[in-house]
């Protein structure tokens, strides 16, 4: 099992172990105002569990099939995780409010004589604030703002003297927003006749199926920008294991292109230029290298490499030439410059590129990255050569560099491992806090 894997494992767990808590939490509040005749709790529980579930369920029936069921579970579950978030935050405050009166006792004392009209009414109170809430930020979402900025780049472009950029991030294409929102959406675009349009990530609401089934890639080609649409992916398009489908039917089976960037306007790190070509199938690495324009400048093939999934394979193998390796869809071509930049990676202050000086050890270079961060561990130093580790720990800051070496200092156990100690923590605290009020 891979180390992704376990992580996606330990966060889902985590996840859904505070969703649940949550859920329980809130289900607790209201049911203290619910009849306690039989009839009633019973529907209610079971409307609990379909609502609390219902978001679960539609996206796993959705893997399964597109259909009115999925829909419907989808969009109670959409609604009722931002309806929960609200009750969570109204309830938590309120038992913060009643736990402050049994210590310092100010609040009126008609409110604590007749507990469960209190109960009712702060909970019917909460309830119709949190619906208020949420039914308005759905129709902010159906009418999406346009904010403008003024931003001046000191900069010479040539006889460019002002570019109007269109930024659009979080649209979460999918069930919920369609081709009427999204065609919208498009036209909001377009009137402000952008020069280059950026789709800043999570253009997917997870799954892609939906995506596909309504062609909502056919729609935002009609986003018309001079000089293009450019996007990257988001946490939603990670999550829901589609890393290309930002290029819809654009490029529909991407390769990816990364060439050496330029350096940024302080000199310390380099920008890389990522180009999409569309994918041949049985294209070698020899023939990509050549339709994407052949080998110019200083390229070192030895050092650039295919990356396809979690494998790297070298372009150019010292005397056996161009790699065998087929192109796949999805396959990333990183391209590596030659010279006598020194490449720091990690728990560093200024990570980036450093000029290559001549005899200095890795920890001259960790010194003139501006040293190791506070939760950086530079006693797991690696230094790479050729895509090679070739030492580490305290024998890596004393090993001399040469010219294309990578640098990286890891961040230390805790750093790496921030995430799942405060999910860990806010269960806790979560089941803690639940344990008290509802004793």
């Amino acid at each position: 099992m891979s180390v992704k894997t376990i992580n996606f494992i330990i966060f889902f767990s985590a996840f859904f172990a505070v969703y649940s808590l949550v859920n329980v939490y809130i289900f607790i509040k209201i049911g203290k105002i619910v009849p306690h005749n039989t009839a009633s709790k019973a529907i209610y529980i079971i409307s609990c569990v379909l609502v609390s579930f219902s978001f679960l369920a539609g996206r796993l029936l959705e893997k399964v099939t597109i259909c009115t069921v999925s829909d419907i579970f989808i969009w109670i579950g959409s609604f009722w995780m931002a309806f929960m978030v609200y009750l969570l935050i109204f309830f938590l405050f309120s038992d913060i409010i009643f736990m402050s009166d049994r210590l310092i006792h100010w609040l009126p004392h008609g409110i604590n004589y007749n507990r469960y009209r209190t109960n009712v009414i702060s909970t019917l109170i909460i309830m119709i604030a949190a619906a208020v809430i949420v039914f308005a930020g759905y129709l902010n979402s159906i009418n999406p703002i346009v904010r403008k900025l003024d931003v001046f780049v000191d900069k010479n472009a040539g006889t460019v003297k002002e570019l109007n950029v269109a930024m659009v991030s979080d649209i979460h294409l999918g069930i919920i927003i369609s081709n009427s929102r999204l065609r919208t959406l498009v036209q909001s675009i377009n009137d402000l006749e952008p020069d280059v349009v950026l789709l800043a990530g999570d253009i997917v609401d997870e799954d892609i199926a939906p995506v596909i089934k309504q062609n909502l890639g056919e729609t935002l080609r009609n986003i018309k920008a001079r000089y293009g649409t450019f996007a990257v992916t988001g946490n939603h398009e990670f999550i829901g294991g589609g890393g290309s489908v930002v290029c819809f039917s654009l490029v529909t089976d991407p390769v990816y292109v990364v060439r050496p960037g330029i350096r940024n306007y302080n000199d310390s790190y380099a920008v890389p230029e990522v180009e999409t070509w569309e994918h041949i199938p049985g294209e070698s690495v020899e023939d990509l290298i050549y339709r994407i324009g052949g080998v110019t400048g200083n390229v070192d093939l030895a050092r650039s490499t295919i990356q396809s999934n979690s494998t790297s394979v070298p372009v150019w193998n010292r005397g056996a030439g161009f790699s065998d390796a087929l192109i796949s869809s999805g396959d990333t071509l990183r391209l590596v410059v030659q010279g006598n930049d020194i490449y720091v990676a990690g728990a560093v202050h200024q990570r980036g590129i450093i000029a290559y000086i001549p005899g200095a050890p890795v920890s001259a270079y960790i010194e003139r990255a501006g040293g190791s961060l506070y939760n950086g561990s530079t006693g797991g130093t690696t230094l790479t050569r050729d895509g090679v580790p070739i030492a580490s720990g305290k024998e890596a800051l004393e090993r001399e560099v040469l010219p294309g070496d990578v640098i990286e200092v890891p961040y230390s156990w805790i750093a790496r491992h921030s995430q799942e100690i405060g999910i860990l923590a806010t269960v806790v605290g979560i089941t803690s806090t639940i344990i008290y009020l509802t004793r």
